[in-house]
């Protein structure tokens, strides 16, 4: 009980409680909800009665009946909200949208100090088999550490801001590399983290003095966590180190915050130098993979190229992060392109004219392929006559890339209207939920369209006889750029009735070869110069 003691003396200094009650009134809540308390709770409810320390909040003893610290009224209302669960869980703290935290006393330690802290899940009724804490004395001790340099953080942060506020934004300088900079993380007028970095010149690595996350019950679970950890990654790889990450001893003692570690947990990364306030290369790639989601085929090829020395799964994710790549996009790159890191590292130059033709061909493709995946997947809504532009009002698409066709697959749980199509060809407008769309990606130059249509309507035709299985018809398309409707009126004709008898949907897209080479161009540029 040592630890213990320390550690409530340490809160009653700090004026985070309330104020202790009388053991005769924890007895009371004892027999009233016929329930045997750790002795560890018994303590923290007779020395600090409750906790209110910023964001963490324990439920306890010593406020008013009403109040939502109340550990009594919390498990009267658990109780009856929830009379099936176990009558030994007693909820201590809210820990985010539909899930609370409990002791657990029907498994008391056999001396009676201890009881495990579970993970209740609100919207199901359930609880997790394995405990968050073996004990409410580890658990108290693990959220007040992190309560303890959060506040060191913030006033840190502000030391920080204020310097670089004086010494750079004033002077109208830019801060380089190695200077301590400050970021804040924001939605609207919600701070979910909050970093000060470097770059160390002498280890070649990032270094990091301020680290904080916040959880905002209006999004996600962990969000801020992973804004901050895909930061840290991502300026890492930026400028110019070895991948590593180093949290100075500002950064809850030295180690790698627990918010993070837990992130990685759950993302099955396993950070052996943790302790140490060490993310090693090797981890941070893991990590910076698992953050950006691709899908497990093309995860497998990222890692087989880096393997043969192709590919800098780095480079990959960062492009993704840094918005010049999509995931869909970086997919049709991968699994399409003989020399994927010719494109992500953007080596190739005009100069080099029949490797830069290559890149700007399979860019061009995976760039029409992606206006292609934005048109699907956003809804148009009208309201009478006016067009409705709502944010993330889209559909929820399943992308998928066929190497050996060069070809999109596209999946919906809804209707799947299908964009520029011919209105004179009386094609079906929509894909029925969970039926696929397999579309062939045909970016080719005005002259290649007219002697290479017959080509692409046969693989097409043998595309979606590939595809089609009993009960399961598969819709195919060929996508082409609008430089399709610059050919003559009875070419054009000609090409659209040849695909309409193989029941091919014919789709234009709206933007020519040039436009599309254009940002293919830019977009090279861009990857060349991504890592300072």
């Amino acid at each position: 009980m040592q630890a213990l003691d320390g550690l409530l003396d340490y809160l009653v200094t700090q004026r985070a409680c309330p104020g202790g009650v009388p053991s005769g009134d924890v007895a009371v809540l004892e027999r009233l909800f016929a329930v045997r308390l750790p002795e560890s709770y018994r303590q923290f409810l007779q020395r600090c009665g409750a906790l209110t320390a910023g964001a963490l909040e324990i439920h306890g003893l010593g406020v008013p009946s009403d109040s939502p610290l109340s550990v009594a009224r919390a498990l009267q209302a658990f109780r009856h909200l929830y009379p099936t669960a176990a009558p030994g869980l007693v909820p201590i703290r809210l820990a985010g949208p539909g899930a609370l935290h409990c002791l657990d006393c029907t498994h008391l330690s056999t001396d009676g100090a201890e009881a495990p802290v579970i993970l209740f899940n609100l919207n199901n009724g359930t609880s997790q088999p394995a405990p968050i804490s073996l004990g409410f004395t580890a658990y108290l001790q693990a959220y007040v550490h992190e309560w303890y340099h959060r506040e060191v953080g913030l006033r840190l942060m502000d030391t920080h801001a204020r310097r670089f506020d004086s010494e750079y934004l004033r002077a109208g300088k830019l801060a380089r590399n190695h200077i301590w900079r400050p970021y804040r993380f924001c939605v609207q007028d919600v701070v979910l983290g909050l970093v000060v970095v470097r770059h160390s010149l002498a280890d070649n690595c990032l270094e990091v003095d301020v680290c904080l996350t916040s959880d905002v019950p209006e999004y996600e679970p962990g969000s801020g966590a992973r804004m901050t950890a895909t930061f840290l990654l991502s300026e890492a790889y930026k400028c110019g180190g070895s991948m590593e990450i180093r949290f100075s001893r500002n950064v809850e003692g030295g180690t790698v915050p627990a918010t993070l570690g837990r992130l990685a947990q759950g993302f099955g990364v396993e950070l052996r130098h943790r302790s140490d306030g060490r993310i090693v290369p090797s981890e941070a790639r893991q990590l910076f993979l698992a953050l950006t989601g691709f899908a497990p085929d093309l995860h497998a090829k990222i890692m087989a190229l880096r393997t043969a020395g192709k590919l800098s799964p780095e480079r990959v994710c960062y492009s993704v992060h840094h918005g010049i790549w999509m995931r869909s996009e970086v997919e049709s790159l991968v699994f399409g392109s003989l020399w994927p890191e010719t494109i992500f590292a953007g080596e190739v130059v005009p100069e080099q004219r029949l490797l830069y033709h290559q890149a700007i061909l399979h860019t061009r493709s995976a760039i029409l392929g992606g206006l292609l995946d934005r048109t699907l997947a956003k809804r148009h809504r009208l309201a009478g006559d006016v067009a409705l532009d709502l944010e993330d009002d889209t559909r929820r698409v399943a992308i998928g890339f066929d190497a050996e066709y060069y070809a999109k697959i596209y999946r919906c749980d809804e209707d799947l209207p299908v964009p520029w199509l011919d209105d004179s060809a009386g094609a079906q407008e929509a894909v029925q939920a969970g039926q696929p769309l397999h579309v062939l990606l045909r970016a080719r130059d005005p002259a290649a369209i007219v002697p290479h249509f017959a080509q692409d309507l046969a693989v097409a035709t043998q595309m979606s006889a590939a595809a089609r299985s009993p009960g399961a018809p598969a819709r195919a398309g060929l996508v082409v750029p609008r430089d399709f409707e610059d050919l003559p009126a009875g070419e054009m004709t000609r090409l659209r009735t040849s695909a309409r008898a193989r029941g091919i949907d014919l789709l234009v897209c709206p933007e020519t070869v040039a436009t599309l080479d254009s940002e293919a161009s830019r977009r090279l540029s861009s990857s060349r110069i991504i890592r300072q």
